[in-house]
């Protein structure tokens, strides 16, 4: 997870197939785990390396809005960077975190946050369609009513179902009053649990074992009202 202190936040969220188990990956640096602003000064670092350790540079960057007026509020949020699923091509269910594994955190701040915006973007020729009838979560389901066809998704974040959109087109989600944390204390968080599907009959069994980048997901968070 990556600490982030922000007026407004909008963080991308990468989903993948193929992983043995659900496991959400941090970083505190950026998605590649890279640390900005942390190359070692190797000239600096000889002189202090004896008695005073190493010398790492850090790096400040400024974005300035010239209409913007501050309100002299900040977001401090954790927020999941990775997400990994596991697919089971037989009758396509799809392992997914549920309630209070995959969520953001609030940090040490006064208030509360909400989501006010969620962008999802299918990646690598993968599609999202509207979920068959009779698919349900487990352990109820029939996967008889399963026809999703190859590289098709169904997605379902928290309690909203991603409308059906096509790989490389982005479609806007809107968060019900559902997705803020529920109280004002450092800790507070918003759980994103996820519901997934995809087609049946191993028609995506020549990417078996390969972790697939399927989807895009960005949040936008703001201060709960």
């Amino acid at each position: 997870m990556k600490k982030l202190l922000a007026v407004l936040l909008a963080v991308t969220i990468v989903m993948s197939m193929g992983v043995v188990a659900f496991a959400a990956e941090h970083s505190e640096g950026d998605s590649h785990g890279n640390t900005s602003g942390a190359n070692v000064d190797q000239t600096k670092s000889n002189a202090f390396e004896k008695s005073r350790g190493y010398a790492a540079d850090s790096k400040l960057y400024l974005r300035i809005d010239k209409d913007a007026v501050s309100d002299k509020t900040q977001i401090n949020a954790t927020v999941p960077l990775w997400v990994c699923m596991y697919a089971y091509g037989g009758d396509g269910v799809v392992v997914t975190p549920i309630t209070n594994v995959y969520k953001i955190t609030k940090g040490n701040m006064s208030g509360q946050i909400k989501v006010t915006n969620v962008e999802v973007a299918p990646q690598n020729e993968w599609s999202i369609v509207a979920k068959p009838a009779g698919l349900v979560t487990d352990p109820t389901y029939d996967a008889t009513t399963n026809t999703l066809a190859a590289k098709q998704m169904t997605l379902k974040i928290k309690d909203v179902d991603v409308p059906a959109v096509s790989s490389g087109s982005t479609v806007t989600v809107t968060p019900t009053a559902a997705w803020k944390t529920t109280d004002t204390a450092e800790g507070g968080v918003i759980d994103l649990p996820l519901e997934c599907w995809i087609a049946p009959n191993g028609v995506n069994g020549d990417e078996t074992l390969q972790d697939v980048q399927v989807v895009n997901v960005t949040y936008t968070i703001s201060l709960a009202a």
